[in-house]
């Protein structure tokens, strides 16, 4: 049997995903927080996924 450590993060807590901080962080250098995201026309937002999924993440 193998010994494997499983850690579960609880519903409502981003701090616990490291990656979902870290991508949101990303996220906020191409669309401001002083932006609306309903504000943001389709072509910033498909540019700000596209590089985020083309850049490289740090994962343990």
């Amino acid at each position: 049997m193998l010994r494997v450590s499983v850690f579960f993060c609880l519903p409502h807590h981003p701090w616990e995903r490291g990656t979902n901080e870290n991508t949101d962080g990303f996220f906020r250098d191409w669309l401001p927080k002083d932006k609306s995201l309903d504000d943001a026309i389709g072509a910033e937002v498909q540019k700000a996924y596209n590089s985020l999924n083309r850049g490289l993440c740090k994962r343990l």
